[in-house]
């Protein structure tokens, strides 16, 4: 059974493989490889991703099953645009080209 906890700074390495290995999975064909790797240099890496669970303005949730990590997601806090204030919705942002999100989004309205 996973268990759904809290990332702390000793996930980081882990984390950033994963998050690494499922953005390229997502969004592999629809970039070219030096976008990838530009992308990928800049965004993932044990030092990126500790920042990120340490940070006071973002939580990072992962899955673990047996000691590994499984899934992830991580909720940013941050002051809504100038016209939504104040808010009484979270806003979910995903890429235009990402089809399984968007289903997968679609299909929980």
């Amino acid at each position: 059974m996973y268990e759904i906890r809290p990332a702390n700074e000793s996930d980081a390495a882990a984390l950033a493989a994963l998050a690494e290995k499922t953005f390229r999975e997502a969004f592999g064909a629809d970039n070219t490889p030096e976008d990838m790797e530009l992308y990928c240099a800049r965004r993932f890496g044990r030092d990126i991703q500790a920042g990120e669970i340490m940070s006071p303005s973002m939580t990072t949730l992962v899955a673990d099953l047996d000691g590994g990590l499984i899934g992830f997601g991580q909720l940013y806090r941050s002051a809504a645009p100038p016209a939504r204030e104040p808010v009484d919705n979270v806003w979910l942002g995903v890429w235009e080209r990402n089809a399984r999100a968007i289903a997968f989004y679609a299909k929980r309205q």
